[in-house]
C-alpha cells in the first residue's frame, strides 16, 4: 500500500518535530500533499482510501514498484 507508506512517513518525521516543508522536501512530496495528510488518524486515513474511487492502475502499483527497484543493465537483452 504505498498510500499508507507516505502517510506513515509524513507521520514518521512529523513525530520526530520536523515541520511540513522539510517533511515534503526529505519525502519529495508538494507541500499540499503534507499537510493534507498531517493531523488525519490512522483511522481517517482509512476511511478517506476506502471512500477514494478506485484508478486503473491501482492493482499494479505493487508490479510498478517491483520494476522501479530491478535494476537496468542496458547491455543484456529482455528476452
Amino acid at each position: 500500500m504505498v498510500r499508507w507508506k507516505m502517510y506513515s512517513d509524513i507521520h514518521h518525521f512529523k513525530d520526530i518535530g520536523l515541520n511540513k516543508t522539510p517533511v515534503a522536501n526529505r519525502l519529495n512530496l508538494n507541500y499540499k500533499t503534507v499537510r493534507k495528510y498531517w493531523d488525519v488518524t490512522p483511522d481517517e486515513f482509512l476511511e478517506i482510501q476506502k471512500s477514494r474511487k478506485a484508478r486503473k492502475l491501482d492493482k499494479y502499483h505493487a508490479y510498478l514498484d517491483l520494476v522501479k527497484t530491478v535494476p537496468r543493465y542496458k547491455h543484456c537483452s529482455n528476452t
